[in-house]
C-alpha cells in the first residue's frame, strides 16, 4: 500500500504539478519500479518521473524490517527510522537476529510452502516473527505511540534523512536491468540448493 501511495503522489506531482503531502509506513520502494517492472519490460515514466526529487514523501520505516528496509530503493523523499529506542531489548531483535547468516533469496523462496521441504521450520517462523514486529501496521503504530518515539515535528528516535535520488543512468548500478548477471544467477541457484536436503544432494 506504501509503494502505492508514493506512486500515486508522484503522479499527481508530474500529471497535476501539485505537491500533496504523503506520508507512507513501511513502503518497499518505487525508485526502480518506476523504471522497470519486474514481470516484465514496462514502466511507468508516462506517469511518474523518479528521477528528480520527491520531498512531498516522507516514509516510516522500521531500521532492520526486511521488507520496507531491504526491498527496493527509495524515491528521493525522506526516510525516518522508527524503534531504535530500546531496540536490542525488543521482539524485533530476537526475531530478526535469528535469521541472519541466510540471504535473502533463500528466505523469500522458502515462504513457498512448495519450496520449504527440507528448510528449517523454526527458521520460517522466525522469519515471519520478524516481519510482524518490523513491517506490521499495528506494530509500527505501537512503537510510534512509545514515549519519545515520535516528536511533534514528525521525527523520530532514529532521525530521518533524505534518500539520494538515482540519475537516469545509474552509474551505481542500484535498479535491475531485466538482465540477469551471473552473480544473480549464482545466488538464485544457492538459494534453490540450500533448500534441499543434504541427503538428497548425495543420492
Amino acid at each position: 500500500g506504501g509503494s502505492r501511495a508514493q506512486l500515486a503522489s508522484m503522479y499527481l506531482k508530474k500529471k497535476s504539478g501539485t505537491q500533496y503531502t504523503t506520508v507512507t509506513f513501511a513502503a518497499t520502494g518505487v525508485a526502480c519500479t518506476a523504471r522497470l517492472l519486474y514481470n516484465g519490460n514496462g514502466n511507468y515514466l508516462d506517469d511518474v518521473d523518479p528521477f528528480i526529487e520527491q520531498p512531498q514523501i516522507t516514509d516510516y520505516v522500521h531500521p532492520i524490517d526486511p521488507w520496507g528496509q531491504a526491498l527496493g530503493e527509495d524515491v528521493g523523499g525522506k526516510q525516518c527510522f522508527v524503534g531504535l529506542t530500546n531496540l536490542t531489548q525488543s521482539p524485533a531483535f530476537k526475531y530478526c537476529g535469528r535469521i541472519q547468516g541466510y540471504s535473502g533469496p533463500q528466505l523469500m523462496v522458502a515462504e513457498g510452502s512448495a519450496m520449504s521441504i527440507g528448510f528449517p521450520d523454526d527458521v520460517l517462523l522466525n522469519f515471519k516473527r520478524c516481519q510482524y514486529f518490523t513491517h506490521g501496521a499495528e506494530k509500527l503504530l505501537m512503537i510510534l505511540q512509545q514515549p519519545g518515539a515520535l516528536s511533534t515535528a514528525g521525527v523520530t528516535d532514529g532521525g530521518c534523512e533524505t534518500q539520494p535520488v538515482i540519475p537516469k543512468d545509474d552509474p551505481d548500478e542500484m535498479c535491475p536491468t531485466g538482465d540477469v548477471s551471473s552473480s544473480e544467477l549464482i545466488i538464485l541457484i544457492g538459494g534453490q540448493l540450500a533448500l534441499v536436503p543434504s541427503a538428497a544432494l548425495s543420492v
